[in-house]
């Protein structure tokens, strides 16, 4: 018997949890799980050899920044996040939004002020402003934050058929809405169920939060990184008992047994517990052999999902030039004359030596949908030259030389297969999300794409995670009785 499989044999009287994923819904899981379970133990198994799963931050001229995701909201649209950072005395630094801003579509550079660009027609506006009340409108009223399968009528058709239906004649609107599902989902309309878009933006409190820097889901970042939350639970799971193993990716769970739940590992190790907790995106779990099958509406749901694509890069310059010529660095584009769809100021300000303040100056770019699938097939080089040059089309000659150019090419990346949240196509939330959340047996679901509040951020994989662990205590104390 090997060590780990006797490390992982549950005891009479110590009751074992296994949680699949490192990320920061499976780490605040097993958190939950240690602080308030009395004799319960617990095991992360991470497939790669670091925690964060679609957080990363890495050094960047001399600061930790983001190369994935990154925003936290104000603390009334996400109290999670602001009293987990408080927690872990972490701080939190405004990104910046004023100034122009710029709007490149269909070959024309527009700039703009408003959260709403107002370098549309008057009449495209009031296209654009009722469209956004109507998904408001269908997502918090008809659809809810609880049960989208209860409108399965909505689960017919795209985002791509709906927007062109109430976009009217107005190309430009599309474009809008095209780069909004970009941005937020990594797909294009034409792959996104309606359903699912209203859902998700129920689950936001409106669509106005989601495309919003001030007052919206883009308000703040973490000082120093958001992947500082994962290794911080990580080692608060240390310091409760718990263990964290790497390079564990799991291939088989197996609850044909009426003991313990037994998991094997690519590598040929094996762990037991009593209860299962998979804090990883649904799309992942088709590498997974379950024994036995799990309920055909679980099994719809794996297989349907699909991760979004993103490459994200940073641009690093010796100044802020953008903001002295009155930019805010915010730009939304359609892909008419390169990959990149949007842009943020993404510059830290630190606290020099001599008390004096520091700005390391970056913009942030993103190339998504299938610009990112076409692009990640290309060079390093070859997407640096395509967005320096879109950068040098919005900002002047002085972007065209940056001190330093790093990216994360989320769709080539091993474990997570892109970014930022799995996605449904259509007739699939319709029949079978009731079974999003469902505990299969001994196996329970975290991960931020079975949040009810903030699905697809941080604060929903913290929610997420704290209610696997409920359930799963709650399911270990009518164990024991």
């Amino acid at each position: 018997m090997s060590t780990e499989k006797a490390a992982g044999t549950p005891s009479e009287d110590t009751m074992q949890v296994l949680v699949v994923g490192g990320g920061l819904s499976g780490l605040t899981c097993a958190r939950e799980i240690l602080a308030r379970g009395k004799k319960t133990t617990v095991t992360v198994l991470e497939a790669s050899d670091r925690v964060g799963g679609r957080t990363l931050s890495e050094h960047v001229s001399g600061v930790r920044v983001d190369l994935g995701g990154q925003w936290v909201a104000p603390k009334v649209q996400q109290p999670r996040m602001h009293l987990l950072c408080a927690r872990l005395r972490l701080k939190l630094h405004a990104q910046h939004f004023r100034g122009k801003r710029i709007l490149d579509l269909r070959g024309v550079v527009h700039t703009y002020a408003t959260d709403i660009p107002t370098a549309l027609s008057v009449l495209a506006l009031l296209t654009l402003q009722m469209l956004l009340w109507r998904i408001k409108w269908l997502a918090t009223i008809t659809v809810g934050r609880l049960a989208p399968e209860k409108r399965p009528e909505l689960d017919r058709t795209t985002v791509a058929v709906e927007a062109q239906r109430l976009a009217g004649r107005w190309d430009d609107v599309l474009d809008l809405i095209t780069a909004m599902v970009r941005g937020v989902f990594g797909c294009e309309p034409k792959d996104l169920s309606w359903l699912h878009l209203l859902h998700y933006c129920a689950c936001a409190g409106g669509v106005e939060r989601l495309v919003k820097v001030n007052r919206g889901f883009q308000e703040n970042t973490i000082v120093g990184g958001s992947q500082q939350v994962s290794e911080a639970l990580a080692d608060e799971v240390r310091s409760l008992g718990g263990r964290i193993e790497m390079r564990a990716r799991v291939t088989c769970i197996d609850t044909s047994s009426p003991g313990a739940v037994c998991i094997r590992g690519e590598d040929g190790r094996e762990w037991y517990a009593q209860r299962v907790v998979l804090a990883t995106p649904p799309s992942n779990l088709k590498g997974i052999q379950f024994e036995p099958t799990l309920p055909a509406s679980r099994v719809a749901l794996n297989r349907s999902a699909f991760m979004g694509c993103i490459i994200k890069s940073i641009a690093v310059y010796p100044t802020a030039f953008w903001r002295r010529d009155g930019f805010s660095g915010e730009v939304v584009a359609d892909t008419a004359v390169g990959p990149v769809f949007n842009c943020y100021d993404h510059t830290v300000e630190m606290e020099g030596p001599g008390g004096e303040v520091v700005q390391h100056c970056m913009l942030v770019c993103f190339i998504n949908g299938d610009a990112a699938r076409e692009w990640s097939r290309r060079t390093c080089e070859e997407r640096r030259e395509a967005v320096v040059s879109q950068l040098v089309r919005w900002f002047g000659e002085e972007a065209k030389v940056p001190t330093m150019f790093v990216e994360k090419d989320w769709v080539a990346d091993p474990f997570t297969g892109g970014c930022p949240i799995n996605s449904y196509p259509c007739a699939v939330l319709g029949p079978h999300g009731a079974a999003l959340r469902e505990p299969c047996d001994r196996v329970h679901w975290a991960g931020t794409e079975t949040a009810t509040f903030c699905q697809g951020f941080m604060e929903g994989a913290v929610q997420a995670g704290e209610r696997a662990a409920v359930e799963v205590l709650l399911s270990l104390n009518n164990q024991r009785i």
